[in-house]
Order: C-alpha cells, then structure tokens, then sequence
C-alpha cells in the first residue's frame, strides 16, 4: 500500500536536544556547589521547563512531567551538559513551545550555565539533535526504508538507516527507524499497562561541528542555523523521496 506523505500534522512527538563538549571536563564532586545554584536560577527562570531534581555520587539531572511524560531536560554527563526541550509531547502530539523559543531558552540556558557552573569553560563542539516521531496509522512504516518484506521466508519486523554527511562546517547525520509508540493505560486498581499505540517512524537529524576545537560564538551560532534550517522543508524532503511510487 502506497503511503501518504508525511507531514508536520503527522507528529506526535518533537523534541529538540542540544549536546555541548566541555573542556575542561566538568567534575560533578567539585562543582555540586555551583551546580545547585544553576538549578535554582534555572527553575526561577524557567519553570515550564525544569522541576524536578535527582543528585547523588555521579548523577546530576533536572527533570519536568509534561502530560503523560517525564523529560529529562538537563543532563550533566561525563563529555559536558545536555539540554533536552520539547516542542511536541506523545500521545496526543500537544504543542508546548515553538521552534524559535526553544532556540532562545537553549541560547539563555547556556549562558546561564556557563556562568554559574564553567566561567572558564571552553566550548569544544556543540550539537543540535532534532528527534520526532511520525504517526503512519495502522500501516507499519518500513517501506520508508526497505523494499525487502522478507528474507529467506523470515518477515521483516524492524528497519534502520543512518546517513551521513558533511559540509565546510557541519556534520550532519539523518536516522530513521520503523516502530511504534507505547502508552502506558492507567485504570483504578489494575496496575498500570502498557499498550502498543500507532505505528510510525523515528526520524532523527543531528547537526554538529565538524572540527573539534574551540567553539566561538559564531560557530555555536552556525551549527543552530544550519540544524534549524533543515527543518522542515528539507528533512520532510528526504524523507519522502523515500516512499515507494
């Protein structure tokens, strides 16, 4: 069966994840000071996107309840933070801030982080990683990335690709994945239940600074153009190309 096309009115789910390799490395046990004033200025200032605290020997991260789902929008790991904002929350595909606003919070959470926590941190790459998942209804989603429904008489019930480019400044990688989403079904007294919601496809786009280096601002700056301007005009494109004729 021929697949329409996709669509932004096909997302379910969108979020935005900006990946930052800090040098030198942040070490949790010296900085935990400096670390839970970042939470608190980062909870005055952005409720809607931090609530939740989880600290011990080697975790750090900020978490926040959208509907249905627990984000974990700020990670502290071994390579340097990581910021997680979502523009559109599974199940029911719900809007919680546009494009441009979650590039100004990223571009406010930085500084903010960097002033608190690394006032003399350098920045050696910075990432953009756009994740989104596409309803395709009852219709499982892998002749989006296989024409072979079977081998040696065993059905296919999962495909991946990953492709990757490069430009003058930019790594760019696109993956796209078959599945499904879940939903977990809560009812009085019978213990939670998790169900298989629609079929779909994982698309994710990575955008990243070719060279390691130090990163100015104007390269910081580049890698958030470049990710923001595949999208969505051109990453729909190379998806859809995809579909069968």
């Amino acid at each position: 069966m021929k697949m329409d096309a996709l669509s932004t009115s096909d997302i379910r789910d969108h979020v935005l994840t900006f990946g930052i390799d800090a040098y030198p490395p942040i070490e949790l046990s010296q900085t935990r000071t400096r670390l839970n004033m970042f939470y608190e200025e980062a909870r005055s200032q952005k409720g809607d996107l931090f609530d939740q605290l989880v600290t011990g020997e080697s975790v750090f991260r900020i978490s926040k309840t959208f509907g249905q789902r627990t984000i974990d929008t700020f990670v502290l790991t071994a390579r340097g933070p990581v910021f997680t904002l979502p523009l559109q929350c599974f199940p029911d595909g719900a809007f919680l801030m546009d494009a441009e606003s979650a590039l100004d919070s990223f571009r406010t959470l930085r500084s903010l982080f960097f002033s608190t926590v690394a006032p003399d941190g350098k920045i050696m790459r910075m990432g953009m990683v756009r994740k989104l998942f596409f309803e395709t209804g009852s219709e499982p989603s892998l002749n989006l990335i296989t024409a072979h429904e079977s081998f040696a008489n065993a059905g296919a019930i999962g495909a991946q690709c990953v492709t990757t480019f490069r430009d003058a400044k930019c790594n760019i990688g696109i993956t796209l994945v078959a599945g499904q989403m879940q939903k977990t079904v809560r009812t009085p007294i019978v213990p939670p239940q998790t169900e298989h919601a629609q079929f779909g496809l994982h698309v994710q786009l990575d955008v990243n600074n070719a060279e390691i280096r130090p990163q100015s601002e104007t390269d910081i700056e580049e890698v958030l153009t470049r990710g923001a301007g595949l999208w969505p005009d051109k990453l729909l494109g190379f998806v859809n190309e995809r579909r069968p004729s």
